[in-house]
């Protein structure tokens, strides 16, 4: 892990996601740049370029005087402002970054579908290319030995970047990853045998947890719940029930307990 990005709007919430990343960045020895985007309250076609310097000028100054506490510590920090949406500034940054990832924070009880800067961030989680770690308020700091769960619908060998990544960042970070699957319902005979296979196949040191649950949210929670877990990583799919999930919100007990941050593996890395 060498580059985190965090996207601020100067907030409590969002001052407590730069915080945790700057914690993360710290135990995994990597740079972090703290990113503020801008729009015009007006259509540029109204706005002289006077007025546009001075708006530039003004952001950029807030950006510096909210970083300035963090200019001495052990973590080298970089602001970027730019005028540009959240996702569009994000997307830019990011576009040609390896071993990168984005924290960002989460309104925790109100469900993992309304994060940090709004509705923005449900298009940052489907746009970017890299990992995205979402912080409720609530999360345990970052520390070594943090156990992480990650909840497999046992189609991982379409992603073998995000598993090369997910190990990297377990690694760097010297934590411990469990995993799951929730079994549904009309699942196919034999999916405990595949997943128990898969488990010790590519992941050969994790805990496992087989759960039978009617909803996939339902089963994570309980799996975090026995498991004894601090975080939870998922592959987003577009096509699948993560995409449900995040879109209706996580409503079960998952969304309501919000005290995991959720770490976000990209489906095409």
């Amino acid at each position: 892990m060498k580059t985190i990005y965090c996207p601020t709007d100067f907030s409590d919430l969002s001052r407590f996601a730069l915080d945790y990343a700057l914690r993360l960045a710290d135990v995994l020895d990597a740079k972090l740049h703290v990113v503020h985007a801008y729009q015009l309250p007006y259509t540029s076609e109204v706005m002289t370029n006077s007025l546009m310097d001075a708006l530039k000028e003004s952001t950029a100054k807030e950006l510096n005087e909210f970083l300035k506490p963090l200019q001495n510590g052990s973590v080298p920090v970089e602001g970027h402002c730019e005028w540009n949406s959240v996702t569009g500034a994000l997307r830019h940054l990011t576009a040609d970054s390896a071993d990168t990832m984005v924290v960002m924070g989460s309104h925790g009880a109100s469900g993992w579908s309304e994060l940090l800067l709004g509705s923005n961030a449900v298009a940052v989680m489907h746009t970017i290319k890299v990992p995205i770690l979402i912080v409720p308020k609530e999360a345990v700091w970052p520390h070594r030995g943090m156990r992480w769960l990650y909840a497999t619908d046992l189609q991982d060998e379409r992603n073998p970047e995000a598993l090369s990544w997910l190990r990297g960042f377990v690694s760097d970070l010297q934590a411990d990853l469990d995993l799951a699957h929730i079994q549904q319902p009309g699942d196919a005979n034999g999916h405990a045998d595949l997943f128990l296979d898969y488990a010790s196949s590519a992941f050969p040191s994790s805990k496992t947890h087989l759960l039978a649950a009617e909803k996939v949210e339902s089963g994570i929670y309980e799996a975090l719940r026995r498991s004894e877990s601090e975080g939870l990583v998922l592959i987003e799919r577009r096509h699948h029930w993560l995409k449900e999930a995040f879109h209706n919100r996580m409503t079960q007990a998952v969304a309501h307990h919000n005290a995991y941050p959720v770490l976000i593996l990209k489906e095409h890395m």
